[in-house]
């Protein structure tokens, strides 16, 4: 069986790196203690969007996540077709513009550049096609954790295996 983890980083950064500022106005403005998200395929592969590098893959996590959810998927032929949209966009570009107009709810997304967490709307664009067209604005890592929550809730078994 297949796993799927989505990690939500939220470490705290020192007064002097640039990224306590950064990572706080994302904070604040989705008001959440989690500023990015990750993907971990079957504990071993980790797939994230980076603003200086773009999707990278196979590495360690740019911070420790602070918190996860983890699916288990039995659905080999669509674990397999998220996996290889995950590989396809593997070394794209960061999308500053998707970001940036998501702080106004503006719904932006470039095809060739991607952030964070787009990477984890694959899942529901796999998983659960209807269900993606219902979401007319840009996903936060706050947004997808809560419907990933809810998701979680949802499924019959304690295990939260999916099988679509």
């Amino acid at each position: 069986m297949n796993t799927i983890t989505f990690n939500f980083h939220g470490q705290q950064f020192k007064w002097w790196q640039f990224e306590r500022y950064t990572t706080a106005i994302i904070k604040a403005k989705s008001n959440d203690l989690y500023y990015h998200m990750s993907l971990t395929i079957n504990d071993q592969i980790n797939f994230e969007a980076l603003a200086l590098e773009g999707v990278v893959k196979g590495r360690e996590l740019s911070t420790p996540p602070t918190y996860s959810i983890t699916f288990f998927v039995e659905n080999g032929e669509k674990f397999n077709a998220f996996y290889n949209k995950l590989l396809e966009i593997e070394g794209k570009k960061y999308d500053y513009k998707g970001v940036l107009l998501g702080f106004f709810g503006l719904n932006i997304h470039n095809k060739n550049k991607w952030y964070c967490s787009e990477l984890g709307w694959l899942f529901f664009k796999t998983f659960f096609p209807n269900f993606e067209k219902s979401i007319k604005t840009t996903i936060s890592p706050k947004s997808l954790r809560m419907i990933l929550e809810g998701l979680k809730l949802g499924i019959d078994c304690p295990q939260g295996k999916i099988n679509v």
